[in-house]
């Protein structure tokens, strides 16, 4: 009701209607910021404080107890409970006791995955192959393409040697240089 009572418009008051205007809107702003901060910027502004914050984190603390020691009592016992029998019979399955691992056994897991890691995959390997297939297809090529311009007779030596550097750097088999 306050809220409301800060906005209604003051009739009887000297001001100008544009100064009621701005005084509205300002105290809105101041209103709007308060709504917007957090806890403990409320409590630097007005020294309220964050009792809210302070219910919801004493909440979640007893619950966090309750549910550690509850659950510890009964996590540790083999005694039975009084409890019904689908839960016992559901307990017996789900919770059992991790079994015991060996450095040795750790060791042999790690070397048998290392061997599977090594294998190629199959598409890799099909992928590989394709690869190596066609760059055997362009040499090839290029090699027929070399031996023509090797046979030509109506060309220089020079020629042919620039001729053969082309074809063999279209094919992408030139000497690439270490820079």
């Amino acid at each position: 009701m306050e809220f409301l009572v800060r906005y209604l418009d003051r009739s009887n008051s000297i001001c100008s209607v544009s100064t009621q205007d701005i005084i509205k809107e300002d105290t809105l702003r101041d209103d709007l910021k308060y709504y917007f901060m957090s806890p403990c910027e409320k409590y630097r502004a007005r020294g309220q404080k964050p009792w809210k914050l302070v219910v919801q984190i004493l909440k979640i603390v007893m619950i966090t107890t309750q549910v550690c020691t509850v659950g510890l009592r009964f996590a540790g016992s083999e005694q039975q409970w009084d409890v019904p029998e689908w839960f016992l019979v559901d307990e017996k399955k789900h919770r059992k006791k991790p079994t015991p691992v060996t450095r040795e056994m750790v060791e042999e897991f790690k070397q048998k995955w290392k061997e599977i890691d090594a294998r190629p995959i199959k598409r890799v390997a099909e992928a590989k192959a394709r690869k190596k297939r066609r760059m055997l297809k362009k040499m090839d090529q290029t090699k027929k393409k070399a031996e023509a311009v090797c046979n030509t007779i109506d060309i220089s030596e020079r020629e042919k040697n620039a001729q053969l550097k082309s074809i063999y750097k279209k094919a992408g088999m030139g000497r690439r240089r270490e820079s």
